[in-house]
C-alpha cells in the first residue's frame, strides 16, 4: 500500500486562535497607531504576516510590527485552544500509518510552542522562511511531501481558507476544507465539519 500524507494548516484547523489574534492585532495597532480593524486583518489570514500588512497598505515598520505581534501572541498563548479531539484523532491517523505534517503561515517559534502540547510526532513542520515561500506558493506543501517521501498524488492538505485551497491547487495535491474554521468557502466537495470527520478520508 502506498504511503499517505495529511498536511494540516494550524489556525482554524487544529487550533482556535481568533481571540489570540484579536488581542495581538489590537496591541500592534495601538503601539504603531494603525487604523485598521481586526476584521480587515482577519479577512486576510492564511498569508504570511508581512504580505497581509502589504495588502492592508501598511508599508512601514513591517518587521517591527511582526515582532510585536508575535511577542503579543506568545503573551496571550492561554487564549489558544485545540479543537475537540485533535490529539485523539491525530493519534488515530498515525496508528493507521498515515503520516502527518504541518503547513502554516505562522512563524516557526510560535508554531513549535503550540505543537509541543500535542502528543504526536509530526513528520515535518513547514513554516515560511528564506528558502520556502509562504502560501499561496506551493513550496511548503512540496517540501512536506519530499520530507515524508510521499508522492504528491498521495498528499492531502487540510485547510480552512481560500488561500489554503489555492496553495493545494498550486502544489497539485488534494484539498479538504475545514468548514468549522475561519473561511467561508462554497461548493467544496471534500470537507469536514469537525476535526473527527477527517477519519472518513483515511
Amino acid at each position: 500500500m502506498e504511503k499517505k500524507l495529511f498536511v494540516f494548516d494550524l489556525d482554524g484547523v487544529l487550533i482556535d486562535s481568533k481571540e489570540n489574534m484579536r488581542l495581538s492585532w489590537l496591541k500592534v495597532c495601538k503601539k504603531f497607531k494603525l487604523d485598521v480593524s481586526f476584521d480587515e486583518y482577519f479577512n486576510n489570514i492564511g498569508k504570511p504576516f508581512q504580505v497581509i500588512l502589504t495588502d492592508l497598505k501598511i508599508e512601514n515598520d513591517q518587521e517591527l510590527i511582526e515582532k510585536e505581534y508575535n511577542n503579543s501572541s506568545i503573551e496571550n498563548e492561554d487564549k489558544i485552544i485545540f479543537y475537540k479531539n485533535v490529539p485523539i484523532v491525530l493519534n488515530k491517523l498515525v496508528s493507521k500509518n498515515i503520516l502527518v505534517s504541518i503547513c502554516t503561515s505562522k512563524d516557526s517559534q510560535r508554531t513549535e510552542r503550540i505543537l509541543k502540547n500535542l502528543p504526536v510526532k509530526f513528520d515535518s513542520i513547514n513554516c515560511p522562511n528564506l528558502n520556502l515561500k509562504g502560501k499561496p506558493f506551493p513550496d511548503q506543501l512540496i517540501q512536506a511531501s519530499k520530507v515524508a517521501n510521499v508522492e504528491l498524488k498521495n498528499t492531502t492538505y487540510i485547510g480552512d481558507t481560500i488561500v489554503d485551497k489555492k496553495t493545494a491547487e498550486n502544489a497539485g495535491i488534494k484539498f479538504i476544507y475545514a468548514s468549522y474554521g475561519y473561511g467561508n468557502l462554497k461548493n467544496i466537495k471534500n470537507k469536514i465539519n469537525k476535526f473527527d470527520d477527517i477519519l472518513a478520508y483515511t
